[in-house]
């Protein structure tokens, strides 16, 4: 009877164990999927600036144009005009970033539904001689993420120069 008592704790014991040990590994998979998405996500975003704003030929950040001799920044749009005249408007509020332009028919979103978008900045440096550098930053973090283990945020950073100039 006693050795029937002690292999029922030695299972019991084991059973918690292993259990745990699954959803430690559970969890933790969990985890790596929601920061994946944010990392995505904030590539994504990142990638997609950069390019149109390499390829504008002028900049307006917040109604303020980019020229030499002036610097300025830490606004949340950014106004990017491309060779054909085209303008195209990134702009970050109410925790997305929208782009609007003549080439897309309706406004799009570039985060998920899952990705919310916070503190963003476009700033810009043009020094007489030189192209207009922007410098981009963003936060992105998971939406209505349910305990810490479902929650992941991540910075952004970048700094893009125009090839196009007038």
């Amino acid at each position: 009877m006693v050795e029937l008592l002690v292999a029922i704790v030695i299972i019991g014991f084991l059973v918690i164990v292993l259990s745990r040990s699954l959803i430690s590994t559970l969890r933790s998979n969990m985890k790596a999927e929601v920061v994946k998405e944010v990392k995505e996500n904030g590539d994504y975003v990142m990638e997609y600036i950069g390019r149109i704003i390499r390829n504008a030929k002028s900049v307006t950040i917040d109604g303020n144009v980019c020229r030499s001799g002036v610097n300025f920044g830490g606004f949340n749009t950014i106004l990017a005009t491309d060779l054909d005249d085209n303008p195209t408007t990134i702009s970050c509020s109410a925790g997305q970033i929208t782009v609007r332009s003549n080439v897309i028919i309706s406004d799009s979103t570039l985060t998920s539904e899952t990705v919310t978008a916070n503190n963003c900045a476009f700033s810009c440096t043009t020094n007489a001689g030189s192209p207009t550098v922007v410098e981009v930053s963003l936060n992105l973090r998971q939406r209505n993420a349910g305990d810490q283990f479902e929650e992941a945020q991540q910075d952004f950073s970048s700094t893009f120069v125009l090839r196009n100039r007038e």
